[in-house]
């Protein structure tokens, strides 16, 4: 063969290979971290990340863990759950901001969850039936999920009444 023709053929292929990339028909939804131990620091289990795919179903986790941090993207709610199959009430889970200088937002529990939902906030609109023409004011309640009520919600920012904590920390 000779030199020109394997270039020619290595630039193909090269230029092949970049334009081969699949596109992505699952988009990113958020990413956690859950440790096992509560505030975030100790046993620290690694980070996953959920897609559109993995919502409106009970995900397990690998590993049992005590506390949490989420990322969303706008428009989902998380919960955590002490069973398996996402049978218990579960517990709200609060979002951090995913930006530098925003503080991680902990969520703890004496009990440790094993399972999580990613379920999809739903626009809510007028009680007359009309169809929502401006941009709500206040915070919208999450859609009762399939496997059961929310648990949590809105969020509480004092003391919680089920024995779990939520601690904010950088």
């Amino acid at each position: 063969m000779r030199p020109t023709d394997i270039l020619t053929g290595l630039i193909a292929l090269a230029s092949g290979a970049h334009s081969a990339a699949l596109p992505r028909n699952d988009p990113y939804v958020g990413d956690l971290r859950t440790f096992g131990q509560v505030d975030c620091s100790a046993d620290n289990q690694g980070v996953g990340t959920f897609t559109q795919s993995m919502t409106g179903i009970c995900n397990q986790w690998p590993e049992a863990f005590s506390s949490i941090y989420v990322h969303l993207t706008d428009g989902w709610v998380f919960h955590a759950y002490t069973t398996s199959n996402c049978s218990d009430n579960g517990t709200f889970i609060q979002g951090s901001v995913p930006k530098d200088g925003y503080p991680v937002v902990c969520n703890n529990s004496p009990t440790k969850w094993i399972a999580y939902t990613v379920d999809r906030l739903e626009p809510q609109s007028p009680s007359d039936g009309s169809p929502t023409t401006s941009t709500p004011t206040s915070t919208p309640t999450p859609p009762t999920p399939p496997h059961g009520p929310p648990h949590g919600w809105p969020p509480h920012f004092g003391p919680p009444s089920d024995g779990s904590t939520q601690n904010n920390s950088s």
